[in-house]
């Protein structure tokens, strides 16, 4: 007990005592308090949030931050796609509109500002309903996951509303107001020959407002530059690849011989309308690609990050190991079968960080950087090693050998070495006891915190430590039934602590499991998002193959002949946008697992093959549901209302 603590004659004048504080509260009353923390600590005082403590807890939150990341960027990709097949359909249904007031002597400004407007007006509506309907769903969400926190979650504020405001007004400004902008200047003749095409935009206008919106988007969004990067180009290169697939199937369509009534009309339908065909693949491959990223990254990537903390992860931590001990120690782990998994003992060696190129640091030289601070204020835990772990991996330079083993070295972790503005070949200073160990960088290490291994942030090679004061540590896996080997150890080496991480591992996959549950509760909405897409797309050319469908049943097509060709048609869309959308898939996939999750990737031919051949049925059906309605009206009603 605290008040018993004098009795025991443990504080002395040189005793390495620490005292922790432990604070909980309100967001707002955490944040007050860590303000007035970092502006009256002492030096030797650390400060540990949960985003700067474990770094298990670290790189499981920032996962889950970028799954869901994820998951907002391309439900906002796909939301955009829709706005633009939409936007593109609005402007030709009002082009009669629009030449019929200039008729009636309304100026090109002016209808440029009453087109604007109404969009202004339906983005102000549409966006507010979309926020109200954001806070319902976060009401569901937070009584879904309530079970799983001891304290209330607090209730969204004012952000996510505003969030959606800016977002909607993006979008709209991207994507919308582009093609609504060729109305103004619609010529009036319009309004006689309804055979005359819209004005046409700058092409370069419209990418570069497309582009500058979504990039804005997604770059807010994700938080996180890398991941913005790598969705924003793989949503760039799904549109040029589905486009060169896209001209260059039609350049072959069109030497190909076309035997049979439905598949000669269906692709001759492709050829008839090449711009608006083009359309058409881009979006539907834009949605194959963002709803196979995001399968790939639930069931593959997801899955291999849960399953990486496997039955037999270490479990328990050994500190304190004297090297009397140590032999003695490792005997006994291995005989009870306790060393999987890279449980070994390792040497630690207590330093304090005191040089850098010949340069004495201290904590005002990194005002900016908590972290470099929270390193130069505390004592660092060194090691050595011959081997290089295997939850290790070298990112630059080059770890030392059986040759090199004697020569001064240092190896730091990458995000540690950058912390502190390190790079390969600077010397760095540590002070152990009263002597100064000075030595080189040579490599930089990632490290995988996911084994639960024991693993440093700084290692030496072998001869430049072996003279210092040093303990030993250790981690192994304590199977549920064998909780007496705690007490053995405890009896049989009593100046050992014991430290039990489950509650920590249990913490880790409790984090993924909630990530999960929440990126599918997101899916929902890219998959409506798509589906608005598919119904956009097909919508749009409602009114051209009304008039085709009459065109044809008057000339003696059946019905049944009419639904196959456009089945074709849009079966051939389908494996078409399938193609472009499951390479572009994997290829971003592979991007995020290996430079964003630090997770390895893993094929998945099934599912990109299952994704193909749902692409073309489905869209294929989608198709047919479309235009079946147009096959109930009489031809004289369609040529008379189209024509």
């Amino acid at each position: 007990h605290y008040a018993d603590l004098p009795r025991t004659g443990l504080l002395g004048p040189v005793s390495i005592v620490f005292h922790k504080l432990l604070i909980a509260g309100s967001a707002d009353q955490v944040s007050a308090y860590h303000a007035w923390a970092k502006q009256t600590k002492k030096p030797g005082t650390n400060i540990q949030t949960v985003k700067n403590a474990r770094p298990e807890i670290r790189r499981a939150l920032q996962r889950a931050r970028q799954f869901l990341g994820l998951a907002v960027i391309v439900t906002v990709i796909i939301a955009s796609v829709a706005i633009a097949v939409i936007a593109r359909h609005f402007s030709e249904r009002e082009a009669n509109t629009s030449a019929l007031f200039k008729c009636l002597g309304m100026t090109q400004g002016f209808v440029r500002r009453l087109y604007i407007g109404r969009l202004l007006l339906i983005a102000a509506v549409t966006s507010t309903l979309g926020s109200m309907l954001g806070f319902l769903m976060q009401f569901f969400l937070v009584r879904i996951m309530a079970q799983w926190f001891v304290l209330q979650l607090p209730a969204a504020g004012i952000m996510p509303w505003l969030t959606g405001l800016f977002a909607g007004f993006v979008v709209l400004l991207g994507f919308a107001v582009p093609p609504v902008l060729r109305l103004s200047a619609v010529p009036p003749l319009k309004a006689i020959r309804r055979d005359l095409g819209l004005p046409t935009t700058s092409a370069i206008l419209i990418w570069l407002a497309a582009v500058s919106a979504i990039a804005l988007l997604i770059t807010w969004l994700a938080q996180e530059f890398k991941l913005a990067l790598i969705a924003l180009t793989g949503t760039l290169l799904t549109i040029v690849i589905a486009a060169v697939v896209a001209t260059t199937l039609l350049a072959v369509l069109k030497r190909l011989p076309r035997r049979g009534l439905v598949w000669r009309y269906g692709i001759s339908n492709i050829l008839r309308h090449q711009r608006f065909s083009l359309l058409q693949l881009v979006s539907f491959s834009l949605c194959i690609m963002t709803l196979l990223l995001l399968t790939i990254v639930r069931v593959d990537i997801f899955t291999h990050w849960q399953l990486s903390i496997t039955e037999d992860t270490p479990n328990h931590f050994l500190i304190n190991i004297q090297p009397h001990e140590r032999d003695d120690l490792q005997n006994r782990l291995e005989k009870q079968g306790f060393t999987k998994n890279g449980s070994f003992v390792r040497p630690v060696v207590v330093a304090r960080l005191t040089g850098i190129n010949n340069r004495t640091v201290s904590v005002d030289d990194y005002r900016q950087n908590p972290r470099a601070q929270w390193i130069v204020e505390r004592d660092q835990r060194l090691s050595t090693t011959p081997i290089l772990q295997d939850s290790n991996r070298i990112t630059a330079g080059t770890f030392w050998t059986d040759q090199t083993s004697e020569d001064p070295q240092w190896s730091f972790e990458k995000s540690y070495a950058e912390s502190l503005g390190l790079a390969l070949g600077d010397n760095v200073s540590f002070k152990i006891g009263a002597k100064i160990v000075t030595a080189p960088i040579t490599s930089l290490r990632e490290i995988d915190w996911d084994s639960m291994q024991v693993n440093f942030f700084v290692i030496a090679s072998p001869g430049l430590l072996r003279d210092h004061p040093t303990t030993y540590v250790s981690s192994f896996y304590l199977p549920q039934d064998r909780e007496d080997f705690i007490l053995e150890l405890s009896r049989s080496f009593p100046g050992v602590t014991v430290i039990d991480i489950r509650a920590l591992l249990q913490q880790v996959k409790n984090i993924a499991g909630r990530a999960s549950m929440a990126i599918e509760y997101i899916f929902l909405f890219t998959f409506c998002a798509c589906l608005l897409v598919l119904y956009a797309s097909i919508h749009a050319s409602k009114a051209v193959r009304a008039k085709e469908v009459s065109l044809l049943r008057t000339l003696g097509s059946s019905g049944k002949q009419i639904l196959a060709s456009f089945a074709a048609e849009f079966a051939m869309l389908g494996l078409l946008a399938g193609l472009a959308g499951t390479v572009i898939a994997a290829a971003a996939a592979f991007s995020i697992a290996e430079f964003v999750f630090k997770i390895p990737y893993q094929n998945n031919w099934p599912l990109l093959s299952l994704a193909l051949t749902a692409s073309t049925v489905l869209i294929g059906i989608a198709g047919i549901v479309g235009v079946r309605s147009l096959l109930s009206q009489p031809p004289i009603r369609a040529l008379t209302q189209f024509g």
